[in-house]
């Protein structure tokens, strides 16, 4: 093995303990000296390779965010119904999760748990899944008839606007979700956020 795949190999060994403490642990919680022990080298190493332990987080929040991104690019939509189409990305990012459970935790942990100061660095690394995420909107809205006063703009901030409740919901309920619990709550408040959207709050009474 020459050096440059030592260093490599090193590097994946410091950033796969890390992930593994950091989605057990909040980040006030989870240590240096944690995840050194995890990967049973020095915590010398570890500094060698990233400054502190917000920078080693925040290259453990970029892999899943990228992880992600490059995941939900390659959904395609199967079906005519919105509603359908809506659900089977839900669906098709979950599995993601399924297959890749120390990304999840740092990804929810990272998005949910308000135990860092490294919110901006974290929002401009999510610029490209949002932008992943509102491609895959602007695509479902564009096959709806949206009412005369509607614009397509104004569809898409209603449901931001209605995702982003939800988020704030489910997030200052005071309840401690789990990465897995949070996603069963989340896809129940996008079902009725997709219902409320499409169909309205009410059914006409009859007289």
């Amino acid at each position: 093995m020459n050096r440059k795949e030592q260093t490599e190999n090193t590097r994946k060994l410091i950033v796969g303990s890390a992930m593994k403490i950091f989605g057990e642990k909040d980040f006030n919680l989870a240590s240096i000296s944690d995840i050194s022990k995890n990967a049973e080298i020095s915590k010398g190493i570890i500094y060698h390779y990233f400054e502190n332990k917000e920078m080693l987080y925040l290259e453990c929040v970029r892999i899943s965010i990228d992880g992600l991104s490059s995941y939900l690019e390659k959904f395609s939509i199967k079906t005519s119904s919105v509603e359908s189409n809506f659900l089977d990305y839900i669906n098709y990012r979950h599995q993601f999760f399924v297959d890749n459970p120390d990304l999840k935790n740092v990804f929810f942990n990272s998005m949910l748990k308000n135990t860092h100061n490294l919110s901006k660095e974290i929002a401009l690394m999510k610029e490209n899944l949002d932008k992943i995420n509102l491609n895959f909107l602007e695509e479902m809205i564009s096959h709806v008839e949206l009412r005369a006063e509607i614009t397509k703009d104004d569809a898409l901030q209603i449901f931001i606007l209605l995702q982003n409740a939800g988020i704030n919901s489910i997030s200052n309920s005071g309840k401690r979700y789990s990465p897995d619990e949070f996603m069963v709550e989340q896809e129940k408040f996008i079902r009725k956020s997709i219902k409320i959207m499409f169909y309205g709050i009410g059914v006409e009474k009859k007289c």
